[in-house]
């Protein structure tokens, strides 16, 4: 995958986060607009909003979390960790 491609991806990841935390946080609202969970990325020139696939980049992102969770309590902490 080109540097171009990796950084929307990870757009799309951001905005699907977005999207995620308005649903999560203010159900009274309904349904937050995929079209409106953006990222603005003035680097690359773009803007890069959820629209459509919601479901399979929400799979992704568990996935991701999964392996995440999986692996940590085998990570060891810095020695020079303070705590903060």
């Amino acid at each position: 995958m080109r540097r171009e491609e990796q950084r929307t991806a990870v757009n799309r990841f951001v905005a699907v986060l977005i999207h995620q935390h308005l649903a999560a946080h203010y159900p009274e609202r309904g349904e937050p607009f995929r079209d409106r969970c953006m990222v603005i990325d003035p680097r690359a020139g773009e803007i890069v909003a959820v629209h459509d696939r919601l479901e399979t980049h929400i799979k992704r992102l568990e996935r991701a979390c999964g392996e995440v969770a999986n692996q940590w309590e085998s990570i060891e902490v810095p020695k020079d960790y303070d705590g903060d």
